[in-house]
């Protein structure tokens, strides 16, 4: 018997045999994202526990066979479910999935990793309607704990999920199962209120990492706000928008609006989450022609914003609205506010304004307003866009790894200012061109001075060609925003070797850590430890330089 024959049979012997999956529709589906990889799967492990974790963790540390652990998978355009390295055994946390805790006093609540932003807004709202946890523009099957994990941002105050989470349980990559922060410590009341504990803030660690599987997380949750309204707008060129950037800023730091409540879009992202490609109406389907083919509203559009507002009272609404709307006096092209009363009003003339925009405005109003993220509701908008190419309606139940469509995701950061955000913006525009992709962008004010900014290059998989197309497309605006000093701060399983560390200290030091830990190269392999620059001396010639 071979060692993946052992490891079949003992993964069998711990989950009981209806929790090992390895037949090979189930591998497949395992091993397929939204771009081409190559990557085998050798088996799908579901627990139920940390203990079955454990187990687990001991056997592939005997067998010295791989493990790759996922939240629920939806990691879409960065991955989905598709391990780093090949044959590696997913452990996949759907039996995990339980809501462990929910304090109403202090806000908080615990979590296993197979919990999804769905199942927890709806639990949140039969149980205490007036918290909520920021949800992401993401699936709304995606892991707050997964989310958190990869620092990936919600919308709203409180949306830097990280930075607001505590109480992490790990089990090491020797099977052992520890507890950071304050829970080392015998009888702390904080555990769950506190992040660090003392000495070295050891949970960090485990956030974008592949030295422990996180089996629980406790995420500090938001009240809402006595009222809460949010402002749209758009604007037709870069230079009117610039000013908006720069006076939005000054408004963060006098607190007027807070952090992860502005987004920006470029006139792609929005118009790819509201249509597919007109191919109907474009003679080979060229990026230039697009805008000719689109309703009056589309092609004068550069930017649409949204810029949410968490107010005290009545009376600091009225104010912070007003300071927004100073701010894009003679600068926005229109601008909506979307509040108790006009969430009202506006669906009552759907018809007329939604053929005048071309949006849909009971959608729209259910997005930014009465369902929105921006308290928590998760929803599908980025889903919709990534059907953009695909020349078959969107399905009622969207699944891009399914229904192959192609997404590829960069994760980047830029500084709060207008010059940097229409810099990058060019970069990502001239690039996407060159190829033959829109240019789909979209930005958050992870704090007030830098901008969470993501470019996406969607197409369709069952185009031939396609798959090579837009992954050379997707490799080179990764290197150019690199380059140009607007570094990826997220990256998907397609980005881990084309990083420009320059850092050999750093690099050794990653190296140190995880062969310590994780002798026997059980979790994750080459999971964020860009093992591919382990001992270069290319590298340590560019620091020694």
């Amino acid at each position: 018997m071979d060692i993946l024959q052992k490891a079949r049979a003992a993964f069998k012997n711990i989950l009981g045999t209806e929790n090992f999956l390895s037949d090979s529709a189930t591998l497949s589906r395992y091993a397929t994202t939204t771009f081409a990889t190559s990557i085998r799967v050798e088996g799908v492990l579901l627990p139920s526990c940390t203990e079955d974790i454990q187990q687990i963790v001991r056997a592939a540390n005997e067998l010295r066979v791989s493990l790759y652990p996922v939240s629920t998978g939806k990691n879409y355009g960065l991955g989905s479910r598709v391990p780093t390295s090949q044959g590696c055994f997913v452990i996949d946390f759907k039996r995990m999935n339980k809501i462990i805790e929910l304090n109403r006093e202090l806000s908080y609540v615990t979590l296993e990793p197979g919990v999804t932003f769905l199942q927890l807004s709806e639990y949140l709202k039969a149980n205490q309607p007036d918290l909520y946890l920021p949800a992401t523009g993401g699936p709304p099957l995606g892991s707050p704990i997964g989310n958190a994990i990869e620092r990936g941002d919600g919308v709203g105050p409180g949306g830097d999920r990280s930075n607001f989470a505590a109480g992490v349980e790990v089990v090491l990559p020797n099977g052992e199962a520890i507890k950071t922060g304050f829970g080392a410590l015998a009888n702390s009341k904080v555990t769950k209120l506190a992040r660090y504990g003392l000495g070295p803030a050891l949970e960090g660690l485990f956030f974008q990492s592949n030295l422990g599987i996180v089996t629980r997380m406790t995420l500090w949750l938001r009240k809402k706000p006595a009222v809460y309204q949010v402002i749209l707008f758009s604007t037709e060129s870069d230079e009117q928008i610039s000013p908006i950037i720069e006076d939005l800023r000054c408004l963060q730091e006098r607190g007027v609006v807070q952090q992860n409540s502005i987004a920006l879009y470029n006139w792609h992202k929005f118009l790819q989450s509201e249509m597919q490609y007109p191919y109907d109406k474009i003679t080979g389907a060229k990026v230039t022609d697009l805008r000719s083919a689109l309703p009056p509203f589309w092609r004068k559009t550069r930017w649409f914003a949204a810029v949410g507002l968490y107010s005290a009272s009545r009376l600091h609404a009225f104010a912070d609205k007003r300071l927004v709307m100073k701010a894009l006096r003679g600068r926005a092209s229109w601008s909506l506010t979307l509040n108790a009363r006009s969430a009202k009003i506006l669906p009552l003339f759907h018809a007329r304004l939604s053929k005048v925009w071309n949006i849909d405005i009971k959608r729209l109003v259910r997005t930014f307003y009465s369902d929105t993220i921006y308290l928590g509701v998760p929803n599908e908008i980025n889903l919709r866009s990534v059907y953009w190419r695909k020349r078959n309606p969107r399905p009622t139940s969207l699944d891009p790894d399914r229904d192959r469509c192609g997404a590829l995701w960069l994760c980047q950061t830029v500084p709060d200012r207008a010059e940097d955000i229409i810099e990058a913006t060019k970069i990502v525009d001239l690039i996407s061109e060159k190829h033959g992709f829109e240019p789909n962008i979209s930005l958050m004010n992870c704090t007030q001075w830098s901008y969470r900014f993501f470019a996406i290059t969607n197409y369709d998989r069952d185009e031939p060609g396609e798959d090579a197309r837009a992954f050379a497309c997707h490799r080179e605006i990764g290197q150019a925003l690199n380059d140009a000093g607007y570094t990826s701060y997220r990256l998907g399983i397609q980005s881990f070797d084309a990083m420009p560390f320059s850092d050999a200290g750093y690099i050794e030091l990653l190296r140190t850590i995880k062969t310590s830990l994780d002798p026997q190269d059980v979790v994750a392999p080459g999971r964020y430890d860009f093992r591919h620059l382990w001992n270069q001396e290319t590298l340590r010639s560019a620091n020694d330089g």
